[in-house]
């Protein structure tokens, strides 16, 4: 056991929070727009910023990031991520290193609101002043940013949790005692609602006797320590403390109180801590035999400190029958009854592996993480994620960063997927700032999820893992894992409770007392608009396009010396898009992208001529109707691509020296009037040939040198170009669906939001090529979805084998249906609704199940996968039992991974095109070693023969065959290299 340390904050004062107990006059306003809210605040003395705190309207969606900026310079000085929300109330983010601020210094606290704030006009006309910080006003403006307009003195509830102190001290001083266990920010992080409050009303009675209670839900993992209520003077008899389940009314846990004393607050400890999740609502309750404290009305608005906050959509405080759930209430009364709470946290919380059941030919590991606590504090437990297809028994082991092992526990009640977990019966005590590593076996199939450790930091409430690419670690089972593969994630974890005991504490809460004085103004009305509706997990997408060049989908491959992109029309594929057509409409498909429709020039630089209405032959103009009214005869919309001043525009450019550009022959200049003149031109022609909108890219040849004068970002240039088109477009034919896509103008710059959104404010979605926007850190590219709305954020499906021109179409076999779904479902959960998925070959089997599955998920995000594969494999395969069935499926699913597992990353690009020199197989040459390639050639000779013995097995044993013949073909290839 940890030894009794000397206090880390014995130079600090008590911690304090601004706005404690403060609750705003309208909790749930609106105008329809992102902002970022903050407070300006002063330090009336030296000390250190340990938390944010922001209060959250019950209508407010979305992730959330706390910020302090310096007053002065408008510069960011610290930030952190709100973890695990709660629906309504204050909620509490621990810094990972406190804010050291002087006495005298001024700071900007904020948080982002992404469509709904709490606000107290006025609240802010006298200064609030507590534990040495000091309110100096409220400030707004777009997110992001350090906010600088303010209005009517309004307070938008975003605080600090402040600790004065030493003068000379910068930080907090760490102890240096042998084996001492300290806690920066442990004095928040044990929640009580009501802390050392007293009722108006403390010995009410109506002569009989009730169970009372308040309902309660955690913002945190974490666990029940104790149960408090405040005792009525002539209150009499034994009492018993009770939890149950809000939502099934099962009781969780009971204790009896001792040694009570006459009135005032009482505390008893349960024998086992209640572990709850955050969000899971439980009645905390204890009996009144005559008499009872009461204060009518105390809870019509909800309370929250800590991790903890009362009911938002009901009455808090209940009572009932002695000793049973207590359900009903009395005008919003607070009964004084409570519990005291200890956060915990884990770092991946109810994440899910991109791959749930993969497997190294049942080879078992040892499958391990590396991680750092933030703050001293407590291992309480351990947890993996199990693969649906693992059997045998787990044991978590925890290891120094040398590799000596700390402690092992065994898990109980593993079967079936999901996260397992196992708490220690003692916790174990750990130091901030060491590595640790934690480890389970597994017994041959495991999760995992390539390339987490090597991109943004994978942090949770006082936990980090190391992103430097060495995290995620294996090795021989029952040995200390060192070994790493691709930054992967394999779903080990531990439960981590900040702080220095191994026995419940006493409750500690933020200082009470009572702030200066805010006067109540009658707050402004805010207009109440009919709020917009929350996207359910079945909402299908509403862009479920099918993009690429015109033969991009050709079941025939392009001769040897045509250049990429061929824009060739000829009957066979005209008969292509007629199936592809029929394909696309049969699994949820909405439109086709096509680009080059109506190009001229030659192959490899086609483009428009001068006189554009003419760029085509009246027999290509007719080809194209052809294609265009067979596929508006399946249902569904045809888009043309186009530049934007951009591709298509070298003949124009060459023959009007005006809209040149000195550092491209292929970019039109847009500060040139004569320029807009063909792009509308361009815009008119295309829509002459009956499609229903267009997609336009302007950003794949740069920008024009003479046409940036200003030095704009490549976000911003662009923006100005797309802002332009899509008012033309909108204003000459309502109706007509306009996207585009951000290639060669990444999305990753939060400082560019206000351009994606210049961008994005006359179309109807953007594609967003290879997933920029999720370098703009956690939670940017959520945030980018809301700000563009009612503009749609998409992508591309990707991975996927991409336009093998002129490649036979039986020689290569990679299906990416699991990546490509697990990549869309992620821009899901963000919010975007799009996905211009690129052309695959239907006349290659992966390519075919790929193409179905991402569209049905688009359909219905809430299909199963295995469902919708059963579907497709039986109508197109007639499989002759289930067995066949399974066999059947599992060849597709590891010929997929087959190739994943030995490639450097998802990138499937399988002919150079862009290169018409360059005939390789960059996805065997490049993204391969050669000890992977010689690995996926052993895989695919396996998969070989399992095809084979499916042949006989299936209705479509030809099409088997075509399955068998792709694989031979790779195969082939890796031994030529």
């Amino acid at each position: 056991m940890a030894q009794s340390c000397p206090s880390q904050y014995a130079n600090w004062a008590a911690p304090a929070a601004l706005f404690d107990g403060l609750t705003p006059a309208n909790p749930d306003a609106s105008d329809e727009k992102p902002y970022e809210l903050g407070t300006l605040v002063e330090a009336q003395s030296d000390g250190i910023i340990t938390h944010l705190r922001f209060y959250r309207a019950p209508s407010e969606t979305g992730s959330h990031i706390g910020r302090v900026w310096d007053a002065n310079t408008g510069q960011e000085l610290t930030q952190v991520e709100f973890y695990r929300e709660g629906s309504a109330g204050w909620q509490v983010a621990t810094l990972r290193t406190p804010l050291a601020l002087r006495s005298g210094q001024r700071v900007i606290v904020s948080v982002n609101s992404n469509i709904r704030f709490p606000i107290s006009v006025g609240g802010l006309a006298e200064p609030i002043s507590r534990g040495g910080l000091t309110s100096v006003g409220s400030l707004f403006g777009p997110q992001g940013v350090a906010p600088a307009q303010s209005f009517g003195q309004s307070n938008y509830f975003v605080d600090a949790v402040f600790r004065a102190g030493n003068s000379n001290a910068a930080a907090p001083v760490t102890t240096s005692t042998p084996g001492c266990i300290t806690n920066p920010v442990g004095a928040v992080e044990i929640s009580t609602l009501f802390g050392d409050r007293t009722p108006a009303n403390a010995d009410a009675t109506d002569n009989q006797p009730y169970e009372l209670g308040t309902i309660v839900t955690p913002t945190s993992d974490g666990q029940v320590t104790q149960i408090r209520y405040f005792k009525a003077p002539s209150e009499g008899g034994a009492h018993t403390g009770r939890i149950w389940s809000l939502a099934t009314g099962t009781q969780l846990a009971s204790v009896t109180f001792q040694n009570e004393t006459a009135s005032g607050w009482q505390v008893a400890t349960l024998d086992t801590p209640l572990d709850l999740q955050a969000g899971q609502s439980v009645v905390v309750s204890v009996n009144s035999n005559s008499h009872f404290p009461i204060a009518v009305g105390d809870l019509a608005q909800p309370v929250a400190r800590g991790y903890l906050t009362t009911a938002t959509d009901r009455a808090a405080g209940v009572f009932g029958a002695p000793g049973t759930l207590p359900t009903n209430s009395y005008q919003n009364s607070n009964y004084f009854v409570d519990l005291a709470y200890r956060a915990e946290s884990t770092l991946f919380g109810t994440k899910e592996p991109t791959l749930s059941n993969a497997s190294d030919n049942g080879t078992a590991y040892e499958l391990g993480l590396r991680f750092v606590p933030q703050v001293d504090g407590m291992i309480t437990g351990f947890r993996f994620w199990n693969a649906p297809s693992e059997t045998g028994s787990h044991r978590a082991t925890l290891w120094s960063s040398s590799g000596e092992k700390l402690i092992t526990a065994d898990f109980t009640g593993e079967a079936g997927e999901g996260w397992r977990a196992v708490r220690l019966p003692t916790p174990f005590a750990v130091r901030a700032g060491q590595t640790y590593v934690i480890s389970v076996n597994s017994n041959g199939f495991f999760p995992i999820s390539y390339h987490v450790f090597d991109n943004a930091p994978v942090t949770s409430p006082w936990l980090a893992a190391p992103n430097d690419g060495q995290n995620g670690l294996y090795g021989e089972i029952g040995q200390f894992p060192t070994s790493t593969y691709q930054a992967s994630n394999y779903f080990r974890d531990v439960a981590f409770r900040p702080g220095n005991s191994l026995t419940p504490p006493a409750a500690i809460d933020i200082v009470g007392g009572t702030p200066t004085p805010t006067p109540t103004p009658t707050p402004t009305p805010t207009p109440t608009p009919t709020p917009t509706p929350t996207p359910t997990s079945t909402e299908p997408w509403a862009v479920r396009g099918y993009l690429g060049w015109i033969r991009d989908l050709a079941s025939r491959p392009s001769a040897p010396d045509v250049r990429w992109p061929d824009i060739s029309i000829d009957d066979d594929l005209i008969r292509d898009y007629d199936r592809a057509g029929a394909f696309v409409a049969k699994h949820g498909g909405t439109s086709m992208e096509i680009w080059g429709l109506a190009a001229g020039g030659t192959e490899g630089s086609p483009g428009y001529s001068v006189d554009v209405e003419n760029t085509i032959t009246p027999q290509r103009r007719e080809q194209i109707r052809q294609i265009v009214d067979g596929l508006h005869a399946k249902g569904l919309k045809v888009v043309a691509g186009m530049g934007g001043m951009s591709w298509g525009f070298d003949q124009i450019v060459q023959a009007n020296p005006s809209m040149r550009c000195s550092n491209s022959p292929y970019v039109a200049n847009p500060t040139v009037e004569l320029s807009w003149t063909y792009q509308n031109r361009i815009i008119d022609y295309l829509m002459s040939l009956g499609v229903d909108g267009i997609t336009v890219q302007p950003a794949d040849q740069g920008t024009c040198a003479e046409g940036n004068p200003n030095g704009l970002s490549d976000v911003r240039y662009h923006a100005a170009i797309v802002e332009r088109i899509g008012a033309y477009i909108r204003s000459k034919y309502p109706g007509a669906i306009i996207g585009s896509a951000n290639y060669g103008a990444g999305f990753s710059n939060p400082d560019d939001l206000p351009g994606v959104q210049q961008f994005t404010r006359n179309i109807d979605y953007v594609v967003d090529i290879n997933d920029t926007a999720v370098g703009g850190g956690a939670g940017y590219r959520a945030r980018l979805v809301r700000a563009i709305a009612p503009a749609l954020l998409g992508q591309q499906a990707d991975p996927g084998p991409i336009a093998p021109v002129h490649f036979d179409r039986l020689s290569w076999f990679l299906p990416t249906f699991q990546r490509t779904v697990a990549n869309l479902k992620r821009l899901y959960a963000d919010g975007g609704r799009a996905a211009e998925n690129f052309m695959r070959m239907l006349a290659n089997p992966g390519d075919e199940i790929s193409v179905a599955m991402f569209l049905e998920y688009e359909r219905n995000p809430a299909s199963d996968m295995t469902a919708n594969l059963n579907a497709f494999l039986t109508e197109t395969y007639a499989p002759v039992d289930s067995v066949a069935l399974d066999e059947l499926r599992n060849l597709f699913i590891d010929s997929e991974n087959a190739y994943f597992n030995n490639a450097y990353s998802e990138n499937s690009l399988v002919e150079a095109y862009y290169n018409f020199y360059d005939r390789g197989r960059p996805w065997l040459r490049d993204n391969m070693s050669a000890a992977g390639r010689a690995a996926y050639r052993q895989a695919l000779l396996g998969l070989i023969t399992r095809a084979q013995a499916l042949q006989s097995r299936v209705g479509n044993s030809a099409r088997v065959g075509d399955i068998i013949t792709a694989m031979r073909s790779v195969v082939s290839q890796i031994e030529q290299m």
